[in-house]
């Protein structure tokens, strides 16, 4: 299965068409994935050890019940198991991320994906035999092994799930989707952050501008109305060009989230979604509602950001730009001050946290071409620490963006 699995991804990464960027890069403003792993290397070495653990956990299959001894044993090397592979995904998924054209970094986050899927696959058993074992025994391991403690919320979060859990056939089949999961999203982002040739024009300023994700986002702040339209027209039409297979990787999406209801026996997806995180539907029902409520007082301010920027009617490029004019930067180290200026009233312990974090290399700060645009935090690897993605303009948005 190994040697197939990796000769797909071999295959598929070797449809990516892409050309290797030498970039000057200042490291300083730059990740250290190296605290995860080294090199790919010890990442190998982390997925023969987990290989292990799954021929480890399949023996625990039908003796959960054993005893509360046994059940701890379990327990630990699952969650062991857990952790091993959140820290190889977030830095399979920090690589692609640092680079999303390089077919070695694309291949990476595809074999993390595959052994998630053959993990969730070794797991599939657990969640039937846990309630075939039922909440009254599963409460006396938790009574007579305090250490077990701490897997009470999750057990608490089995039981409930007991009217949408399937057998254990079941419950494998649908571990062994997890090789198609996501795969609209996948295509989207494949084709926004690396296939589409996006366009670069000139604004009024004289400056040259890619408008891709990352440029778009910041051209459209411009206080000059028509680079502003410029940039958004021209990010709008390439995004039309590609208007039908963005839409059939949206439809490949909705018709998984579909079928996975159907699957959980739930009445429709939303419904399966908010249910992961014990979230009411209501809650959903009530943000739409409320939004919906309180749309006169958006028009107002729209009518108020329209006369404070002087034009007769507000267009979607005028949603963006700052209403008060200024000359002001802020660059990343200036950034990192007045963070760490603003956290200071909680501390000391806190700010020295704060500071490591700003300036330990846990951030990629600066876009540069090959880069997953936006922002995201990555907090799963436990053992390590979080690692944050930016794509820093300077500008006082970008400052909000690494405060909050």
């Amino acid at each position: 299965m190994r040697r197939s699995s990796r000769f797909a991804v071999a295959i598929a990464a070797a449809m990516v068409a892409c050309v290797t960027h030498a970039q000057a890069v200042d490291t300083k403003n730059t990740w250290d994935l190296s605290q995860i792993y080294p090199d790919t290397a010890a990442w190998n070495a982390d997925e023969a050890k987990l290989d292990a653990q799954m021929k480890e956990l399949a023996k625990c299959a039908g003796h959960l019940g054993d005893s509360a001894a046994r059940f701890k044993q379990c327990m630990d090397l699952r969650w062991d198991m857990e952790k091993r592979m959140a820290r190889m995904y977030t830095y399979a998924g920090e690589k692609y991320s640092d680079d999303t054209s390089l077919p070695a970094n694309l291949e990476l986050q595809q074999r993390a994906q595959l052994v998630n899927t053959k993990l969730n696959e070794t797991e599939a058993y657990t969640n039937p035999e846990l309630l075939h074992i039922g909440r009254a025994k599963i409460n006396s391991f938790l009574a007579g092994e305090p250490s077990l403690g701490i897997y009470r919320h999750w057990l608490d979060d089995v039981l409930r799930m007991a009217p949408h859990t399937l057998d254990k056939e079941g419950e494998d089949l649908l571990a062994s989707f997890g090789l198609t999961a996501g795969t609209g999203y996948q295509i989207h982002e494949s084709l926004t952050e690396t296939d589409i040739p996006w366009s670069t024009v000139k604004f009024s300023t004289g400056e040259e501008g890619r408008v891709d994700l990352t440029g778009y986002e910041k051209y459209r702040q411009s206080p000059v109305r028509a680079d502003r339209k410029l940039a958004m027209d021209t990010f709008m039409a390439t995004l039309k060009t590609y208007e039908t297979s963005l839409g059939i990787a949206l439809y490949s999406q909705l018709k998984e989230e579909k079928v996975s209801a159907k699957a959980r026996r739930y009445p429709d997806s939303i419904t399966n979604t908010l249910d992961r995180n014990r979230i009411p539907v209501a809650v959903m029902d009530t943000l739409i509602a409320q939004a919906n409520a309180n749309l006169p007082t958006l028009h107002r301010y729209f009518k108020l950001r329209a006369k404070m920027l002087g034009v007769q009617e507000m267009h979607y490029y005028d949603i963006y730009p700052p209403l008060v004019e200024s000359d002001l930067k802020f660059p990343i180290d200036l950034s990192r001050r007045l963070v760490l200026e603003a956290v200071a009233p909680l501390g000391p312990e806190y700010v020295a946290g704060m500071n490591q974090g700003l300036n330990g290399r846990w951030m990629d700060v600066y876009p540069r071409k090959g880069k997953q645009s936006g922002g995201h935090m990555a907090g799963s690897a436990y053992d390590v620490h979080p690692y944050l993605l930016l794509n820093h303009h300077d500008d006082y948005e970008s400052l909000t963006t690494v405060a909050h």
